[in-house]
């Protein structure tokens, strides 16, 4: 996967989601990760902010490495 930092679509919806509650809560819930990636590119591609699901998985990814990075000894 691509290390790349976000594009401005993405950082922007990443912004948008922290701000909108309801947003947050229409995108949780979603058990199965590719399910959980098309909802995150359908609901940025509705507001305006381009970005693809390879995005999305690499911030899943960076965000995962990030927490267990956090929570090593």
């Amino acid at each position: 996967m691509d290390s790349s930092p976000p594009s401005p679509g993405f950082a922007e919806f990443h912004r948008l989601v922290l701000e909108d509650p309801s947003l947050f809560a229409g995108l949780t819930g979603t058990a199965h990760p590719d399910a959980f990636v098309e909802r995150v590119v359908a609901a940025g591609t509705a507001r305006g902010c381009a970005f693809d699901g390879d995005q999305v998985r690499a911030a899943l990814q960076a965000a995962q490495r990030a927490w267990f990075e956090r929570h090593l000894p």
